[in-house]
């Protein structure tokens, strides 16, 4: 009889571990189902937040892109910088000109050595190595890069084969790009259609003075007054070419590189939720007459 009630005993205690771990590995699912709920909707509410700051940007350039052909620093795109503040935590933007900056696609031009001449000068100027420099001319140029094993030796490897970006982000994968440099070579440097030009009014001078090198007197007179108001022509700019070059085709050459307006920008934003913060790269488009703005493609969360 003892032996009975032992017996039963025993499986009841077993019964009960049974189910004790039953209900713990439910218990567990539906937490993990709680989770990955709970990411959805902070994830989609994210989104929802970035998308906002998206559309006012396109309000914005929209807006401007209607009021004339230049755009300057002054202008309300230029010095709309949000931080607002959100259920679960804030949302903060600008809108920068992509059009300040050296064109990288520029480098697939070859064989213009003028454009590599003027790279080589902004990334001495930007502090980045010469060595540097010549691995991102070397990986953007039209056939890929002359040493193509190193990047098949990465973690995770790729075959680079030139021509036109799409990202400035891909030049990440350029050796010894490190995160220091990469933001170096942002603050100067932009991607963008290799027809899209420089815009004189927004460019920092270490980008104007890369493609044009030794005029900094005469430069300085024409960039004087752009801090107040936009530059609305180029002829001053081509008089200060013309006099360097003393060839009129040579100066056009170089004049076409620059323009006072912008088409191409971008919108920088950043959603913090919680402990997350999510970010993301919007490439902004204005086009046509009259001027359409519209997303050209987005990047992120970053």
């Amino acid at each position: 009889m003892r032996g009975t009630r032992g017996f039963v005993m025993l499986n009841a205690l077993v019964i009960v571990a049974a189910m004790s771990a039953a209900v713990v590995l439910v218990m567990g699912r539906a937490q993990a189902v709680r989770d990955v709920q709970y990411l959805d909707v902070s994830v989609a509410q994210t989104k929802l937040y970035l998308d906002g700051f998206d559309a006012l940007a396109v309000q914005l350039l929209g807006e401007d892109g209607r009021r004339g052909i230049t755009d300057h620093p002054s202008d309300n795109w230029a010095k709309a910088s949000y931080t607002v503040d959100v259920d679960r935590g804030q949302v903060s933007g600008q809108i920068r000109d992509l059009q300040s900056g050296f064109n990288i696609n520029w480098l697939n031009w070859a064989p213009d050595v003028a454009n590599q001449e003027a790279f080589l000068r902004l990334a001495d100027s930007a502090s980045l190595s010469s060595n540097l420099a010549e691995a991102v001319i070397d990986f953007v140029k039209l056939g890929g890069p002359s040493n193509r094993a190193i990047y098949g030796q990465r973690p995770i490897p790729i075959d680079p084969d030139g021509g036109p970006l799409v990202s400035i982000w891909q030049l990440r994968d350029v050796p010894g790009m490190t995160d220091e440099s990469f933001e170096k070579l942002r603050k100067y440097a932009s991607v963008m259609p290799p027809e899209a030009k420089i815009n004189i009014n927004t460019a920092p001078r270490e980008v104007i003075d890369a493609i044009l090198p030794n005029s900094s007197q005469e430069i300085n007179g024409l960039l004087q007054g752009r801090e107040q108001e936009p530059i609305a022509s180029l002829d001053m700019l081509f008089d200060i070419i013309m006099s360097q070059l003393q060839d009129e085709v040579a100066a056009n050459l170089v004049l076409e590189k620059f323009a006072v307006g912008s088409d191409w920008f971008i919108a920088e934003s950043v959603a913090q939720l919680n402990d997350s913060t999510f970010r993301r790269e919007t490439v902004i488009r204005r086009r046509g007459t009259p001027r359409v703005t519209e997303i050209w493609y987005r990047l992120g969360p970053l």
